[in-house]
């Protein structure tokens, strides 16, 4: 972030010397706080005011905030997600105590005397001239001592253990957000199928016949947010795999006609969210959520206003529709007056209209209005396969 403006420090009172924050610094709680109802209130608490910000000019701050908000509430208020992070938080204080420990014992160590060596009179009292310190400066007024060794020992101590902290701090956050949302295991592309309830599981075989559009897809072109990767364990080698931050997109460039039909290939690896298909349908553009609202519900992002999981949005499917580890092929038919979206051949999204109800977020989005737009937030999703049937 811009060095002219720190949100955590300004919104949040986080220092700079408490950056990058741990998830409970983040909320504002105790570390290791254990009772999931305080950790709750204190993230939406965050969460509500930090959106106060999303309309100002500093609206891209506040989404980045709000995102990693989110990540921390859900890491702790997963018994398993929380366990491996306390104990890793938990490795990191010790490791820091103990740097802290042996700085502390190589200050006293010199200052002990001697037993018949004279005890030195107290150095004077001497004012310091505040008014020529320059501000950012270090220099002070030539009339002070100049620090004794024991002093600079100290000053040095304790900036090695800030910086230790700050290297463990970072060294967590960087796995959090950067190790765990990268991985790629080999054995989700093998293991068997898991059902999704109301979901049948199907093999990959079922995609319709034509052109793969991953293959010969320059991902450094595509890529408009997040990390998109290659998975090398994949036989065909054109599988892609997105990240886990929020909202990563990718832009498959097409001509579509007004009817046409895609089928996409994919296997959700890990997080709880959702999966987006941002699809031109006649003159609109609508945008598909598939596990939107952590699992909860599917339908079309914002239809007459309404968000996807809004009891006002008549496209609104309750439930889950992609389960982890699991093989679903999605189908969306579109014509310039209906949108039909199935997953392994049960129908999750009908809907028929006029297109000028429909509004694409910004998130969801991207100046290039041609083509494909497919999106994930917070959860790794392995896609390998996208075919295009144009009709007339």
């Amino acid at each position: 972030m811009p060095e002219d403006f720190d949100p955590y420090y300004r919104w949040l009172g986080i220092s700079l010397e408490e950056q990058p924050p741990s998830h409970y610094r983040l909320l504002g709680v105790k570390p290791f706080e254990a009772d999931a109802e305080v950790i709750n209130n204190a993230a939406d608490r965050q969460m509500s005011y930090v959106r106060t910000f999303q309309m100002s000019g500093r609206g891209k701050f506040a989404e980045e905030i709000l995102s990693e908000i989110t990540a921390a509430k859900v890491c702790l208020l997963s018994e398993p997600q929380k366990a491996e992070y306390d104990l890793r938080l938990k490795e990191a204080l010790d490791a820091a105590q103990l740097v802290s420990g042996r700085a502390t014992s190589e200050d006293t160590g010199p200052m002990t005397a001697p037993p018949d060596a004279p005890v030195e009179a107290p150095p004077p009292q001497i004012a310091v001239n505040v008014s020529s310190i320059k501000p950012g400066s270090h220099r002070v007024a030539r009339d002070q001592p100049p620090k004794r060794s024991w002093q600079r020992t100290s000053t040095i101590a304790a900036i090695t253990v800030v910086f230790v902290l700050l290297l463990i701090n970072g060294a967590i956050w960087a796995y959090q957000r950067f190790f765990q949302d990268r991985e790629v295991s080999a054995k989700s592309a093998n293991a068997g199928d898991s059902v999704t309830p109301g979901i049948p599981a199907v093999a990959l075989a079922e995609m319709p016949a034509g052109e793969n559009l991953l293959a010969g897809l320059d991902l450094e072109t595509a890529t408009v947010r997040g990390e998109w990767i290659r998975d090398l364990d994949s036989t065909d080698g054109v599988t892609i795999v997105s990240d886990r931050t929020a909202y990563a997109t990718i832009h498959l460039a097409q001509q579509l006609s007004n009817n046409y039909m895609l089928a996409l290939a994919i296997r959700r690896i890990s997080g709880g969210e959702a999966l987006a298909i941002t699809l031109p349908v006649g003159d609109a553009r609508c945008s598909i959520v598939l596990n939107g609202g952590r699992n909860t519900s599917s339908g079309i992002e914002l239809l007459r206003g309404a968000k996807f999981n809004d009891s006002d949005n008549p496209t609104t499917r309750p439930g889950r529709v992609l389960a982890t580890d699991c093989n679903v092929i999605v189908h969306c038919h579109v014509t310039p007056e209906s949108v039909r979206v199935e997953c392994n051949g049960q129908t999750v999204i009908d809907w028929t209209g006029s297109a000028a109800h429909f509004a694409v977020p910004h998130y969801w989005d991207t100046p290039r209005k041609d083509g494909i737009l497919l999106g994930t937030h917070r959860s790794a999703f392995r896609i390998e396969n996208v075919v295009i049937v144009r009709g007339d």
